[in-house]
């Protein structure tokens, strides 16, 4: 019987390539596989040590009673320094606008911080002075509005508004 080696069935120098593509996939795999379960163990290590902070601070608080006192007052007060009434508002709105307008209705919606305003003036010349100061001031800005009409009785003009107050309005 004849010896074959198997360098003459199958060529070396064909199979040689692809078998070293093929390690070299097989390293580079087995490397992401290492390097993503690292970063998954460092994650997780990170997340447990702050969870740990977390529980920590947390019992730190509820056992120093004063504190724990302290800073709900801290929230209640800070809470009620933001809340604005409707009479500051007000104040603040009618020191404001101009002295020669007319309102017929005036709502205030504080989720949206919005006024709804229906209003009047005797002549176009003041509509024209208001309508450019509302876009000249930073306190306010004009949501939604209607055009003025003609009111036959008493010769002014009515129309509708609603504006915006902006943080310069709260200053």
């Amino acid at each position: 019987m004849e010896r074959f080696k198997i360098s003459e069935i199958i060529p070396i120098g064909l199979l040689l390539p692809f078998l070293i593509i093929l390690a070299i996939e097989f390293i580079f795999i087995y490397g992401l596989s290492f390097y993503n379960q690292n970063q998954e163990n460092f994650l997780s290590q990170k997340k447990s040590e702050l969870d740990r902070k977390e529980n920590e601070i947390l019992n730190r608080i509820k056992n120093n009673e004063s504190y724990f006192v302290f800073s709900q007052y801290a929230n209640v007060s800070s809470l009620a320094q933001q809340r604005i009434s409707l009479n500051t508002i007000l104040e603040k709105f009618n020191a404001s606008m101009p002295k020669f307008l007319i309102i017929k209705s005036f709502s205030y919606d504080e989720e949206n911080k919005e006024i709804n305003l229906s209003l009047s003036f005797r002549t176009w010349d003041e509509y024209l002075k208001f309508r450019n100061y509302l876009q000249k001031t930073a306190k306010f800005k004009i949501k939604n509005e209607t055009y003025p009409l003609i009111d036959e009785k008493s010769g002014s003009l009515s129309f509708s508004l609603i504006l915006n107050l902006t943080p310069e309005f709260f200053k």
